[in-house]
């Protein structure tokens, strides 16, 4: 499965096995190709995301939240450099704000963004960005 979330009292826990377009490779390109790329982690990995917390029982947060992300790699092939898969967490949140399980990514709300070093993990098939939504203060 390409998306895996889990639900636990204050966190939302997100697997996608993908590698996201690295912000440098978003910008080398026209405004199309940002487009479709940001529809694939919004619309179709976003909405994937937000089906399966709802079906884990998420409710909506109307408050404050932060954000830690990483990217686990199969291979020892090129990394991606800490944060420059912004491109797909911002998709992902988006998809959150829209479908109303997060009220607004503004900086009232989300007050806070980690990008962090992530690992070697041979058993992986492909990459895998790790996304964890920490609800609350």
């Amino acid at each position: 499965m390409t998306v895996q979330a889990s639900l636990y009292s204050s966190l939302w826990a997100i697997d996608i096995d993908a590698k996201p377009r690295s912000l440098n490779q978003e910008r080398a390109q026209g405004r199309f190709s940002r487009s479709a790329d940001t529809k694939l982690w919004r619309d179709t990995y976003g909405e994937e995301v937000v089906a399966q917390l709802l079906d884990l029982g998420a409710t909506p947060h109307d408050g404050e939240f932060r954000i830690s992300s990483w990217m686990d790699y199969h291979s020892e092939a090129h990394h991606l450099d800490l944060g420059n898969w912004y491109g797909a967490i911002k998709a992902i949140v988006d998809r959150l704000v829209l479908d109303g399980l997060l009220i607004d990514d503004t900086p009232d709300y989300l007050y806070k963004v980690e990008f962090l070093k992530g690992g070697f993990r041979p058993e992986l098939e492909s990459p895998r960005l790790g996304v964890n939504i920490w609800l609350g203060t």
